[in-house]
């Protein structure tokens, strides 16, 4: 990304990149592991949270609307990111 944005910022052109990491998206629903685990605790909402309990500085996985807003953001021309991979994923990589 940083590469890049160089590149293009003569250009007047931002590249960024977003990495969601376990979003809450139907994605989940094709995992056999989740399948197992909403089986365990009943729904897919007390999966997510079962999961968010766990040992890692979670407070709660992203939500589809949670990236589509962080596009919203970058796209906008007030905005000065420019090179950056935003992590989005309710702090599971700390």
């Amino acid at each position: 990304m940083r590469a890049a944005s160089r590149e293009a910022a003569h250009s007047n052109v931002r590249i960024n990149a977003i990495a969601p990491g376990g979003p809450d998206t139907p994605m989940w629903h094709e995992m056999p592991w989740f399948q197992d685990l909403m089986r365990e605790v009943g729904n897919e909402s007390a999966a997510l949270a079962k999961i968010a309990q766990m040992p890692r500085p979670i407070a709660r996985y992203a939500q589809d609307a949670d990236v589509t807003r962080l596009i919203i953001m970058l796209l906008a021309e007030e905005t000065p990111i420019t090179g950056a991979t935003l992590v989005v994923d309710g702090g599971g990589a700390l």
